[in-house]
């Protein structure tokens, strides 16, 4: 990934008198109450693109975020205990923080140069780097998980509005691959069944062409 980089910055350099170059950053949040739970997530972003025609531009973003759930344990389900004082199941307080930094190189492919307003397709690789804590809704201990990253495809779309000669505001939506990690029961804690899933990520910013 440094090399990508590395090298996406020497071509930027090297085409400034040829082509545009563009600096960007971006700030997204969110909040979803579900029920029992509140899930909410915020993050920053910036990066670097160049021109490598007038309908493509090749940019890396580099992306953190963390994401907040809180709230108590769904009483409907199977694994919340009863208690056996009331009879009732036992609601017990949850919470996890999931911290994220992604790096990422992609393609963006112009669908219309207009004047004012730019629509483009984004295509390219994910690099994500995610941390959990977990607290034990039931002895209030602290779970650690940190699995490998590994380079994920992404794909997405943009808009690009023009607001002046060099500034532009954008709004990206990008769709990538993800895992979901489900406990066996009467297995290792540590050792959970791994789903690969679909990410979906909503951001707007701002692009300055230097």
């Amino acid at each position: 990934m440094r090399t990508l980089l590395a090298a996406l910055i020497l071509a930027a350099v090297s085409s400034t008198a040829q082509a545009a170059v563009y600096l960007s950053a971006g700030y997204r949040q969110s909040a979803t109450n579900a029920g029992f739970t509140v899930v909410s997530s915020k993050g920053v972003s910036g990066g670097i693109s160049v021109d490598l025609g007038s309908y493509i531009r090749l940019g890396y973003t580099y992306e953190d975020s963390i994401q907040k759930l809180s709230g108590y344990e769904d009483p409907t389900s199977n694994t919340t205990p009863i208690d056996t004082a009331t009879g009732y199941k036992r609601t017990r307080p949850i919470g996890s923080d999931i911290h994220t930094i992604a790096h990422s190189i992609d393609l963006q492919v112009v669908l219309y140069p207009g004047t004012t307003i730019t629509p483009y397709l984004i295509g390219g690789v994910a690099y994500k780097d995610t941390k959990t804590i977990t607290v034990d809704p039931g002895t209030g201990e602290l779970l650690y998980s940190h699995p490998k990253p590994t380079p994920e495809p992404q794909g997405g779309i943009g808009l690009q509005i023009q607001l002046n000669a060099a500034c532009s505001f954008t709004l990206q939506y990008i769709v990538s691959q993800g895992m979901v990690f489900t406990p066996i029961p009467g297995a290792d804690p540590l050792a959970p069944q791994v789903k690969k899933t679909t990410d979906g990520s909503g951001s707007v910013g701002l692009k300055y062409k230097i």
